[in-house]
């Protein structure tokens, strides 16, 4: 949809006959990576984007991730829980640029893992001022792929700040869906508000829980 902009796009992994059906599904459940360069291979102790690792203890799991590019990217960045953990620079090979990871890293909580490429820079972030490298459009490059969670002993991650800041980009969404958002009628935009509403009581719901749970 934004090749007249960029080569931004997504893929996922889909076996046998492709259909939209069968993407979107893989979509929904998280087996994707968004870019507009370098294509991304990532996996967590075999396991691909998307899955769930259940660990009943602390322990360390095997990472192996690869990106390929025809414009040198700078390197990957292997991200836990919004920090980088590890990082490996880009090589030439023939006419194109790769970068490769395999590590080990230690779970002691319950969090994610992601791959990435360095992120685009963001105007009023001065941590964030420095240019990337640029695709063949001109774009500043970028690739990231959905998260490979853990879970340890049965819990899941949940940040309080964030989900609040999450809760409150959501309720803005849905006012600039109302304010400027374009539809066939009525009821397609009820549809993408339905999404929204369903997202907010579910992170308001959580929210009050881990909130009333951590005052105890």
């Amino acid at each position: 949809d934004w090749f007249m902009y960029d080569f931004s796009r997504v893929y996922v992994p889909v076996s046998g006959r492709l259909t939209p059906r069968r993407w979107l599904k893989q979509l929904a459940t998280g087996h994707s990576y968004i870019t507009n360069g370098p294509f991304l291979e990532f996996r967590v102790n075999g396991e691909a984007i998307g899955s769930t690792l259940k660990l009943s203890e602390p322990g360390r799991l095997r990472v192996t991730a690869r990106a390929v590019g025809r414009s040198d990217f700078g390197r990957i960045e292997l991200i836990s829980n919004g920090g980088v953990l590890a990082h490996a620079a880009t090589r030439a090979v023939g006419g194109h640029h790769e970068a490769t990871l395999d590590t080990t890293v230690e779970i002691r909580s319950p969090g994610w893992l992601a791959l990435r490429t360095p992120p685009p820079s963001v105007s009023g972030d001065a941590s964030r001022s420095r240019k990337t490298p640029l695709n063949a459009l001109g774009r500043e490059l970028f690739a990231h792929t959905s998260p490979i969670y853990v879970t340890l002993d049965g819990k899941t991650i949940f940040d309080v700040a964030v989900a609040t800041e999450m809760l409150a980009t959501m309720k803005k969404h849905v006012a600039a869906i109302r304010e400027n958002g374009k539809f066939l009628d009525d009821a397609a935009r009820a549809r993408v508000l339905d999404v929204h509403f369903a997202a907010i009581a579910a992170f308001e719901k959580r929210l009050a829980t881990e909130t009333r749970d951590r005052s105890r």
